[in-house]
């Protein structure tokens, strides 16, 4: 797999483009704001997007979906069935609060935890962990997992936005993603990379 980072909007949210080197099939996980980076990114590496990962549906991980569908036009939208409304709703997903625009947007297809998405030899696994938002999911690829905003390096995300929940997403990290191996390496939507095993030694919120 190949994968590269990009830090887009205000709120510099980690956006991240996967893709396999022999089909050149991408997959996109969080298009925030700024659809012109991620079209030039996308464009230096020749791939073809398949697909838009969604960790969860806040306004800043959301808001270049029209456009990148607008110009790819056989792309299509992934988010877990328990945030199918708040993609759609702007007051849901909070980007009529937080965001320039209001952003609505409908997800092509809904799916469960462990659902494994493929760009070519890759597998892109689902693990569903609620808590940051009702359909919070992370991705493993390997030994490499996005976490959304569920596990930051030395934190975790918020739970104090409307359908948050601090008790379900300290289970949600300690039974789904502590399990894990140590020496995955954790990219979170915001800020710095970490490992799990880090997290499991350091982490004051766990």
């Amino acid at each position: 797999m190949e994968f590269k980072k990009l830090e887009l909007g205000f709120g510099q949210m980690n956006s991240y483009i996967l893709w396999d080197e022999k089909t050149k099939e991408g997959a996109i996980i969080d298009p925030g704001y700024d659809f012109y980076l991620i079209e030039k990114a996308l464009e230096e590496e020749n791939i073809v997007p398949k697909f838009i990962l969604l960790t969860h549906s806040h306004g800043d991980h959301i808001g270049a979906i029209k456009e990148l569908k607008d110009k790819y036009k056989d792309l299509k939208v992934y988010v877990h069935k328990d945030e199918e409304q708040m993609i759609m709703d702007p007051v849901l997903n909070l980007s009529r609060l937080t965001q320039m625009e209001p952003v609505s947007v409908k997800a092509d297809e809904t799916f469960e935890d462990g659902k494994v998405f493929t760009l070519g030899d890759i597998e892109i696994k689902a693990i569903h962990t609620p808590g940051h938002s009702p359909g919070g999911t992370c991705y493993l690829v390997g030994n490499t997992l996005f976490s959304g905003d569920t596990l930051f390096k030395l934190s975790v995300g918020r739970s104090d936005f409307y359908l948050g929940d601090q008790d379900q997403l300290i289970n949600s990290i300690k039974t789904k993603l502590l399990t894990l191996d140590d020496d995955i390496v954790v990219y979170p939507g915001h800020g710095p990379e970490t490992t799990i095993g880090q997290e499991r030694e350091r982490n004051p919120f766990l």
